[in-house]
């Protein structure tokens, strides 16, 4: 096992990434979480059917994948009902960056200038279209790159919800704190831990994992 999947395993028994996120790392094939889950990447043929592979996970993960792929578009200039406009990108991302009911309605109503089918399309199935169109302005390893670049940081910062079914929960986290801190990240003389996402993602953190704070947990979609 390598120490990048060494280092997910120690996370995920210490409270600090929630194991239904390193799964979607696997499933997205990177090739640590697969490792840290003792499980062989499968591989997906079908784009379409990736993407919309996406769709457990939450409808932020399908936009972040939508807005890659929608850059994509709009910089090899590629035009249509799917291309989203620049302020469709923009209304996305501030989605993405502060989930609600406003931003979501903006973002649908904004993603191209013919907008009325939006209204009727589930997230994932914008992505999945968008990631499909992507590949005729580059190529399909560049578009499945580009979505594992921006999603696997964003799903290996997810750290578990505290269990409403643990009322001991906040102690049981106290008593973990003055126990010891979070895993540290692999040295830079083992494999290099998850990088930097420029959607909606900051880098993992080095050394020590601040303590979850319940009421600042990032919405999982």
């Amino acid at each position: 096992m390598s120490d990048e999947a060494a280092w997910l395993q120690a996370r995920v028994q210490a409270g600090d990434l929630d194991p239904d996120y390193l799964r979607m790392a696997a499933y997205l094939e990177h090739p640590a979480a697969a490792a840290a889950l003792d499980e062989p990447a499968e591989a997906h043929d079908d784009l379409r059917e990736w993407v919309l592979g996406i769709e457990p996970w939450g409808d932020e993960a399908c936009v972040i994948a939508a807005i890659a792929c929608g850059r994509v578009l709009r910089a090899a200039g590629r035009t249509g009902e799917a291309v989203p406009s620049e302020a469709g990108l923009a209304a996305a991302q501030r989605l993405v960056d502060s989930p609600s009911h406003e931003h979501e309605v903006e973002a649908r109503k904004r993603w191209t200038d013919e907008a009325e089918w939006m209204y009727e399309v589930a997230w994932a199935e914008i992505a999945a279209e968008v990631a499909w169109d992507a590949v005729w302005a580059s190529s399909e390893d560049r578009v499945r790159a580009l979505i594992r670049e921006r999603l696997v940081p964003w799903a290996l910062e997810k750290r578990p919800l505290p269990s409403e079914a643990d009322p001991d929960g906040d102690e049981q986290r106290d008593s973990d704190a003055e126990q010891g801190a979070a895993p540290a990240e692999p040295s830079a003389a083992g494999e290099a831990a998850p990088g930097d996402a420029s959607v909606d993602a900051g880098g993992e953190e080095g050394g020590q994992a601040e303590e979850a704070d319940p009421e600042q947990q990032p919405d999982q979609g």
